[in-house]
């Protein structure tokens, strides 16, 4: 089992400590990657910065980080899981966003964990074959 961080718990990762390596050592010997959907809206944040000094920041985080942790790939087998859990969501009238529910996915495909942080974890827990942390 590993561990997939979700941007909500990069960006308050990066708001608090910053420590990316703490975060690892305390994965307790966990594989720790990044799904897809997390690195795009991670790369959208560079693009929205509001300041060339502050996207040229954040790209160098975005680099530091890839260089420690794997991004996991959106593929067509992942693509029928989401459309699965999407419709199960909207039965149960819980849809939620289509990158959160990308990283779900993710996370549910490989039998990973998700790390959220303490103010997004509601909808990732509505979805009972996921297993969440926060920070």
């Amino acid at each position: 089992m590993g561990i997939i961080i979700d941007t909500s718990a990069i960006i308050e990762l990066e708001r608090g400590s910053g420590d990316w390596d703490g975060l690892l050592e305390a994965s307790a010997g966990e594989e720790v990657f990044v799904a897809a959907a997390t690195w795009g809206e991670l790369n959208a944040g560079v693009h929205l910065a509001d300041s060339v000094e502050r996207a040229l920041s954040r790209k160098a985080k975005l680099n530091a980080l890839k260089n420690l942790v794997p991004v996991l790939p959106f593929t067509e087998e992942l693509a029928e899981i989401w459309a699965e859990l999407l419709a199960e969501l909207y039965k149960k009238g819980n849809p939620i966003s289509a990158n959160d529910l990308a990283v779900i996915t993710t996370a549910v495909f490989h039998g990973h964990r998700v790390l959220v942080s303490s103010k997004g974890e509601a909808h990732f827990r509505a979805v009972k074959r996921l297993e969440v942390m926060t920070l």
